[in-house]
């Protein structure tokens, strides 16, 4: 058994310093060359063995990129017997085989990685190392057919579990997986099963920051690819997952939504326990200007009232409920909380009998477009209404798959009795028998009725009240998870 095996380009790294990863991709590498001499195939095992006269004690700061991979740290490798009398560990880098006299060609990059503490114990080091090469003959033919990359996807609290388990390959000798929530970033594992995490802990600030970043801080997309025994790499297999709480709700706003039946939205404010409806982009204020506001909702009733009493008065400007919200409740509230609203402008179309049954995306448009009943106002400008009937429907997850968001999206919001699909049922606004800030025609107003379904009904009926407002741009939070026993904390 022979392997040719030639070099050039020895690391040396003087004065070393930690660096990020982009940085650590532009080194010189390392190049080596791996040469079959011999008349049969052959397998081969790269290590890097790390010498006994390093100085360097935390080999998880060291990181590597082979041929061009992602970057990753020394000691992901697996640990493997020792080549040399004065190694004191060795890591396995690659392993692969060799038909006769084929060669392959390798580049080594090795640096500190940013992470690495500044502190005495990491200062004045060495690392010094040496890569080996084992292999033996190999009779058999090599494969050169690539494997099928396939998984699934389990939700978790922590990310996404993916289970790539039923990847296949003709000669069933699967040894590495790759996982991805970009395309770019890869984690390189030999188990299939792999949890990719949500992203780091949310940094406190401007409300609609936080829940922007609660949004893309979760996993949304999953990437797989599998390698065999022989290096033949699987086509990069992707899918969307789209995460239990906050999803972009892909109107023409595109704001930020919380769906789900139960989801961890929870807010105090006014002493009280409210819930978090979404981040809206676009919402212009009392002084004409616009901004994106966290709208928020109370997370109970305050009570049965009629829309109006007059049933011939449909028009939410000459409404009691909005004189009552706007007045008698306002003043109720405390200091701090008045300081926390803003006065919006609130959109006030749809009023149609044709537009009475409506996906929840179309009937959001129809209620910032222009078309009233009699010539009554399109929009109000004040501080606190009532709930829209699209509030209800983007906020349906159908069932906990994307599939079954997007039927529900494509459903006409009065055909939702029995709860069709289960949507319904899988919106935290589905609050029965609640006015809609929208009128139909002079004697109807949108409510959401107690089996679902989003109706017509007239005005002077007794139904639950939720107050609902924007809150001014330069509210922050300041604590909390948004659980209900640990709900997010504002303040100005």
């Amino acid at each position: 058994m022979k392997l040719e095996y030639t070099d050039e380009n020895p690391i040396s790294i003087k004065k070393a310093i930690p660096i990020v990863d982009e940085e650590g991709k532009k080194l010189v590498p390392y190049q080596f060359t791996l040469r079959n001499m011999c008349k049969t195939n052959a397998t081969y095992q790269v290590n890097l063995e790390v010498l006994d006269t390093t100085t360097f004690e935390d080999l998880s700061y060291i990181k590597l990129e082979l041929n061009d991979k992602e970057p990753i740290l020394l000691t992901e490798n697996e640990l493997v017997e020792k080549t040399i009398d004065n190694a004191k560990v060795s890591y396995s880098l690659k392993r692969g085989y060799l038909e006769q006299d084929e060669s392959k060609t390798y580049t080594l990059r090795l640096w500190m990685d940013s992470n690495t503490p500044t502190s005495e114990k990491y200062m004045e080091k060495s690392l010094k190392s040496k890569v080996t090469i084992t292999g033996e003959s190999y009779p058999k033919e090599i494969d050169k057919t690539p494997p099928i990359a396939s998984f699934t996807t389990t939700e978790t609290e922590e990310g996404i579990l993916v289970d790539a388990s039923n990847s296949t390959d003709n000669d069933s000798g699967i040894m590495t997986y790759y996982y991805s929530k970009d395309n770019k970033t890869w984690y390189k594992s030999e188990d299939a099963r792999f949890l990719l995490r949500n992203g780091d802990e949310v940094t406190y600030g401007l409300g609609v920051d936080v829940v922007e970043q609660l949004a893309n801080l979760r996993v949304n997309d999953v990437y797989v690819k599998v390698e065999d025994k022989f290096e033949n790499m699987s086509e990069v297999v992707g899918k969307s997952i789209r995460l239990g709480e906050l999803v972009y709700d892909e109107t023409t706003d595109n704001n930020i939504r919380y769906i789900g039946a139960n989801p961890n939205n929870y807010v105090t404010f006014n002493n009280e326990l409210w819930r978090i409806i979404g981040s809206f982009n676009n919402i212009i204020d009392g002084e004409g200007n616009s901004a994106t506001r966290l709208k928020i909702i109370r997370n109970q009733s305050i009570g049965n009232m009629q829309y109006n009493s007059n049933w011939r008065v449909t028009n939410w400007d000459l409404s009691s409920l909005k004189t009552y919200l706007n007045g008698t409740y306002y003043n109720s509230l405390t200091e701090e909380s008045k300081q926390m609203i803003s006065s919006s402008l609130w959109n006030l179309g749809a009023g149609s009998l044709s537009n009475y049954n409506q996906t929840p995306r179309n009937m959001y448009n129809l209620e910032r477009g222009r078309t009233t009943y009699n010539g009554s106002p399109a929009t109000w400008v004040g501080k606190i209404a009532t709930i829209y009937a699209s509030d209800y429907g983007l906020a349906m997850n159908g069932g906990g798959s994307l599939s079954g968001r997007n039927s529900c999206m494509n459903r006409g919001m009065k055909d939702l009795l029995n709860n069709w699909g289960g949507c319904s049922t899988s919106s935290w606004l589905r609050l029965p028998n609640t006015y809609c800030l929208n009128s139909i025609d002079q004697f109807h107003v949108f409510a959401i009725l107690n089996d679902g379904i989003v109706g017509n009904t007239s005005p002077n009926y007794s139904y639950q009240t939720y107050p609902n407002f924007y809150l001014n741009e330069n509210v922050k939070i300041i604590s909390g998870t948004g659980t209900s026993t640990d709900p997010f904390v504002l303040s100005l």
